[in-house]
């Protein structure tokens, strides 16, 4: 049985580097009630109309993640993915790591890594990985919020 997600993270909200990545963290925590996961069909885009430019929402397929969503913000760093599998597409491998931890463990997770444009641009990318789960017992789907600074 997870932990209630108060006691499931790996950070601090004061690490968290973008307001968008604020207000999905406590959207998240609203939507999941007394809950331990909101579900994706909890998640109503027209609440978080100014959030979507950065979110990836990822299936988890074993080990691996299908991209079901990018956002506007997130293509302009990693290109058109949706449909792909990220292990495929080159994606980091201590991103890919910690969206494994976050689903095998139910744990919400952030992290900040250097990002390399298609153009050859560096950029630091923090991501928040949010647990998501039709049954709310197993991890189905990680929702990412992203920041490019």
């Amino acid at each position: 049985m997870h932990k209630r997600a108060e006691k499931i993270a790996n950070f601090s909200i004061r690490d968290l580097t973008s307001r968008h990545q604020l207000d999905f963290y406590n959207y998240w925590h609203k939507l999941r009630g007394k809950r331990s996961f909101p579900s994706r069909a909890d998640i109503k885009p027209s609440d978080i109309v100014k959030i979507l430019p950065f979110i990836m929402l990822l299936e988890k397929y074993r080990d691996d993640f299908q991209v079901r969503l990018i956002g506007t913000g997130c293509t302009t760093i990693f290109g058109e993915i949706t449909g792909q599998f990220l292990s495929k597409i080159g994606y980091e491998a201590c991103a890919l790591n910690q969206l494994r931890s976050c689903a095998n463990m139910g744990q919400a997770s952030f992290n900040v890594n250097p990002v390399r444009l298609f153009s050859n641009r560096h950029y630091n990318s923090s991501a928040l990985a949010m647990p998501l789960s039709d049954n709310d017992r197993e991890i189905n789907m990680v929702i990412v919020v992203h920041d490019f600074y």
